[in-house]
């Protein structure tokens, strides 16, 4: 279908048009959000492994040096 096409059957409704687009390509659609996901997991998860760094090396005495290497929490 035509993007024209879609835009004018579905006017004023976004959600349509987006879903209209995708037409027929659903399964590429989800495996790319999958893949999306998978890529860009480091990157949501690099601030949590900072934050941890950082509290082991301003409390020295609390934790050891090889936290730093493995990243866990003692508790």
């Amino acid at each position: 279908m035509d993007v024209i096409k879609c835009y004018e059957k579905n006017q004023k409704h976004p959600f349509k048009i987006l879903i209209s687009l995708y037409k027929g390509t659903y399964i590429k659609l989800i495996l790319s959000s999958i893949c999306f996901a998978i890529k860009h997991t480091p990157t949501w998860v690099l601030p949590i492994i900072t934050a941890n760094i950082i509290n082991i090396a301003t409390n020295p005495s609390e934790h050891d040096v090889h936290e730093i290497y493995v990243n866990q929490r003692k508790d």
